[in-house]
Parts: structure tokens; sequence; C-alpha cells
């Protein structure tokens, strides 16, 4: 029988439920798990995450789930971070000191407040409702996953750090702050990451997580 489940990875780090919420009001299948034999049955991951990048690096090591991961994306099933979970796929995190992730994706996760952004005045955590502007490179169709997302689309922003992919072709969309544009959408064949929350972002959340669950 062929397994069409989403699992959520469950490393103790993340708002688990309303992720789990959101995919079951979509009918979609889910598992909220650490467990590997049903990590690898499942047809895609979601790598959630809240709070620091150190002490959620941590959480993964201390639940052996790092070598999990990687045998996950090397399998050629779809993956997803959201927020702090995309913020792990990359190579280093700066958040409180120099952090390797989960390097799956070239890159780096750096602070907003690095940049200026040429608004000094403005707040972190950037909080907040934005939009996602998809880019095309070169002759290339948009991507899949941004399918049906229209400039008109608002959706839930709450960070203070941003990923700074090495290759500008990971970047499947930017989002603004300030005068400043971030990565707020990437890919990297079969690994995607999200800046935002979908399952806090309404129905423009609902039609990306739709996407995910339908690639």
């Amino acid at each position: 029988m062929h397994n069409n489940q989403i699992a959520i990875l469950d490393y103790g780090v993340g708002n688990l439920e309303s992720i789990n919420q959101a995919l079951k009001s979509l009918g979609q299948s889910t598992v909220v798990t650490h467990d590997a034999n049903e990590v690898f049955a499942a047809a895609k991951l979601i790598l959630p995450g809240v709070g620091s990048f150190p002490a959620a690096m941590k959480k993964l090591q201390s639940k052996n789930l790092l070598d999990i991961i990687h045998r996950y994306v090397r399998s050629g099933k779809p993956i997803l971070g959201i927020c702090l979970g995309m913020q792990l796929l990359m190579e280093y995190g700066e958040e409180f000191t120099e952090t390797p992730g989960l390097g799956l994706v070239k890159g780096r996760v750096v602070s907003l407040r690095k940049h200026h952004f040429g608004n000094k005045d403005r707040r972190l955590p950037n909080v907040g409702w934005y939009r996602v502007l998809p880019k095309i490179h070169g002759d290339s169709k948009l991507e899949f996953i941004v399918k049906s997302i229209e400039q008109t689309d608002y959706f839930y922003f709450t960070h203070s750090f941003v990923c700074e992919p090495t290759q500008k072709s990971n970047i499947v969309s930017t989002s603004q702050f300030g005068s400043i544009d971030f990565c707020s959408i990437l890919r990297s064949e079969n690994i995607y990451g999200v800046q935002f929350h979908p399952e806090k972002s309404g129905s423009s959340g609902l039609r990306f997580l739709r996407n995910f669950i339908s690639l």
C-alpha cells in the first residue's frame, strides 16, 4: 500500500499541532513523530521550528535525527522546513554563536540586524503580514510550490534571522523588511524552506500547503 502520509518531525521544538491541524483541514493524512521507521515511510517530511538555532540543532542531535533527515533527503522525497526549520537546512547559523546547521543547502543564516536595512528604528523580531514575491530565474517557469499565490496574498512572519543561500537560484521568492529583500522561500531540488508560517497564514498559507501536498 502506498503511504501518502506527511510526517511532521517532533524533536521538542515548534508548534506541531497547528501545522498538523492545517494539513488535516486539507484532508491530508499526517503523523507527528521522531520514529525513524515512520519518517522513512512518509511521502513527505516537514521540519518545523520555533526558538533559537543552536538549541534546535542540539535537540536534533540529542534525538539522533541528523542522520535520519540526511537519509530522508537522499531518498529524493520532498522535505519542507518552516521558519526556524528552514534556517536549520543551511550550513551555518549566526544566532548567539556560529553553529553548524544541517548543511543541506549552501549558505548561512544571518541576523536581520546585520544589514541594518536602512531602517535602524525597525524592531526585531520582524512580526507581521508580508507579501511573498516569486522570482523567475532565466527562462524557468515559476516554481510549482508558488502556483496560485498572488501578489495580493499575505503571509505571517515572526523572525529575527534570515537565510542567505550561496546560490541565488535557490531563492524561489523574496519578501521585504524595510528597504531590503530577504529570502522567504527557498528550494534546492527536493528541499524546500519557508520563512513564514503557512499554518498561521489563513487561506494563503493553506494554498501553499496544498501545493506542497501536491508535489
